[in-house]
């Protein structure tokens, strides 16, 4: 029997401007667990499209029964494809129910990345879906999960651009999202990809101007190249939102923002690579070495070798490789898969243990070795309320794959956000955990998390963020939101799920 955690509203036990320090930890527990998942594809009705497969994944609530359901695109050789809603029945099965819910999507040769977000701050999650064969799609979530096309009214350009990874963030710092789009091509593209010679002014920023409706701008970042995915996060937490495109024969980028939306590239100044010797899907930011920055993992690049690249923040917003991992796939997925405390790295082909100071080594895949085809990317949820990260794999070639986490030990502790204005997931927000008393001391800091919505290639975790912790121990959770304001909460029992908002957001 699934165990549940209850949900308990936190007090704003203190309020004040963000240090801005650098911190470190020693690890919750050093030591290596198995993983052991089983596959409950089947038992669950979740397998997709198998014919064709799938391609983006992304875990949200979206009716607020508090329980995560997901949505997964399709694209093939096919000429129309539907995407899939899956609700979340809390019987360890799901309901596909996208047409019943107005996100079908169903347009010629289907879709790419997906993204939730709260556009409109009212605290629930809309859903934009990058249309591979037509414009892309915004829809309104009514706050019980059915959604309307708002795409003409909102102003989403009608161009059709072939968007592959899209993501949700508060760019300009106004306090509602923006959202981002990859290229590989405006409409005139006829497959001459990697190296576009056309125009590289393209808009691919809509700039939410407050209303839930966009305006179309470039901000700074042109189109170079073949590109696929995308995120963004507070890289050198100065707090505003940065951003990573992936790109295929030039340079996968990081950009810098100014604080106001606008981006230059400082791939080279921060220790990353700045050559065009890649073939980069997907990258991903988490803190590998718990000591309060975000570390990056490029690649695997590209598909034939299969190569993962792991870079560790030296605390300033700089990069040094410290590892090159054998890897396929498309994806690299963070997350703290056994609950020791420290965030493990998936790629839907090897998982790789992290020994608590941000190392990896390849482990059996404990469950998760099936035939599978084409792994393209993967996101991870409580979906049965068990206190535990399961994971939900997507497939090109085959059918796509969930595999229920067996850990069950309660060693777990979940945060929901809702950020400045009530909305919903609170993204570009830092969470630190530290020992209980001990709220902002860096030697008793035990874990970060990054509240974003899409990483790697085509990919979105649940908002509710999590952390492997001891079951016998509580703790302090500070809170910085993109604005800098901080919410600390003390003496929080693991096994529980916090909801913290910003100060902004109470009483709505």
């Amino acid at each position: 029997m699934a165990r549940a955690g209850f949900l308990l509203t936190v007090a704003l036990l203190s309020l004040h401007t963000a240090s801005g320090g650098v911190f470190a930890s020693e690890a919750v527990s050093a030591a290596m667990s198995d993983f052991r998942f089983t596959d409950v594809t089947r038992a669950a009705g979740v397998a997709g499209l198998e014919q064709y497969g799938g391609h983006g994944i992304a875990w949200v609530d979206v009716n607020r029964d508090g329980w995560d359901d997901a949505y997964t695109t399709n694209i093939f050789d096919a000429p129309s494809l539907p995407d899939l809603l899956y609700i979340n029945t809390k019987k360890g099965s799901f309901r596909e129910s996208a047409r019943e819910r107005g996100v079908e999507d169903n347009f010629p040769q289907g879709s790419h990345g997906i993204s939730f977000g709260d556009v409109d701050g009212d605290d629930d999650y809309d859903l934009f879906n990058a249309t591979t064969g037509g414009p892309d799609h915004l829809y309104r979530n009514d706050g019980h999960g059915r959604f309307t096309d708002i795409s003409r009214k909102a102003g989403i350009s009608s161009q059709t651009t072939l968007t592959r990874g899209v993501v949700f963030a508060d760019f300009d710092g106004d306090g509602d999202l923006d959202i981002f789009c990859c290229t590989p091509s405006p409409a005139s593209w006829k497959g001459k990809f990697p190296i576009w010679d056309g125009p590289t002014n393209i808009r691919r920023f809509y700039i939410n101007r407050g209303d839930s409706t966009f305006s179309r701008e470039e901000r700074g970042v042109p189109f170079i190249s073949f590109e696929q995915g995308c995120t963004a996060a507070d890289f050198d937490r100065d707090g505003d939102e940065d951003l990573f495109i992936c790109r295929w024969a030039r340079p996968s980028l990081l950009y810098r923002n100014d604080g106001k939306g606008h981006f230059a590239p400082c791939s080279e100044e921060v220790g990353l690579p700045a050559d065009g010797d890649r073939h980069v899907n997907g990258a991903t930011f988490g803190d590998i070495d718990n000591d309060g920055d975000l570390d990056l993992i490029v690649g695997p690049w590209p598909e034939s070798r299969g190569i993962c690249e792991v870079y560790v923040n030296d605390g300033t917003g700089r990069f040094r490789r410290s590892q090159r991992l054998a890897a396929l796939g498309f994806t690299p997925m963070l997350a703290d898969l056994d609950n020791d405390g420290d965030m493990d790295l998936y790629t839907g082909t090897n998982l790789f243990a992290n020994n608590g100071k941000g190392r990896f080594r390849d482990v059996p895949l404990g469950g998760m070795s099936v035939r599978l085809n084409d792994p393209r990317c993967s996101a991870t949820a409580d979906l049965d309320h068990d206190g535990d990260l399961d994971v939900f794999l997507i497939c090109k070639r085959s059918q796509n794959f969930l595999f229920r986490n067996e850990t069950n030990n309660g060693n777990w502790l979940k945060i929901k956000l809702v950020g400045p204005g009530g909305v919903a997931g609170g993204f570009g927000s830092y969470v630190w955990l530290y020992d209980s008393g001990h709220a902002g001391d860096k030697s008793h800091l035990r874990g970060t998390r990054y509240a974003q919505s899409a990483f790697g290639y085509l990919g979105q975790h649940s908002p509710t963020l999590h952390f492997g912790v001891d079951a016998r121990k509580r703790y302090d959770l500070k809170v910085r939101f993109l604005d800098g304001k901080e919410v600390v909460t003390s003496g929080v029992r693991a096994g529980t799920t916090v909801l913290v908002r910003h100060p902004s957001s109470r009483g709505k």
